[in-house]
């Protein structure tokens, strides 16, 4: 299904609590599907996408073949407020102590930078996080408000 789908397009994300909405933002070279979430769970379904998509978001990458054939999400608009270039680089956790990143790859799946977590520039915390979401984790996320940067 994704190859019908195209950057900008909309999609719907029904989770307890509310509506979330994420647009397609493409495939990433080497991580697949690529979204962008917009960090607000809404009580109603809502159509004003310039709204919607001007409010604080993240990348993530999701399998959107899945979701749409197992209908945790369905499409519901295109727009261009929605559409945000893929970066290519992303972070991924390399060390954790008690839960907390301590050290970073930042990467483009063959450049390889390690940063410690202090280290890391305000545009480095804006990176996506190299990891593929599950329809479970993504709504645990939107529900919690969570936000990559930190």
């Amino acid at each position: 299904m994704s190859a019908h789908l195209a950057v900008g397009d909309i999609l719907e994300v029904a989770c307890e609590g509310g509506m979330a909405y994420v647009s397609y933002a493409g495939k990433h070279s080497w991580l697949g599907d690529a979204i962008w979430v917009v960090s607000e769970l809404f009580p109603t379904p809502q159509s004003d996408w310039g709204n919607v998509f001007a409010r604080d978001g993240y990348f993530t990458f999701y399998a959107v073949d899945a979701g749409l054939r197992h209908k945790h999400m369905r499409r519901v608009g295109y727009a261009l407020e929605a559409m945000r270039p893929i970066p290519e680089m992303v972070r991924t956790a390399v060390n954790k102590e008690n839960d907390v990143v301590t050290s970073w790859l930042i990467t483009d799946g063959v450049k390889r930078i390690p940063r410690r977590d202090a280290d890391l520039s305000a545009d480095e915390r804006l990176l996506p996080i190299g990891a593929i979401w599950n329809f479970k984790l993504l709504c645990e996320r939107l529900t919690s408000r969570w936000k990559p940067v930190g």
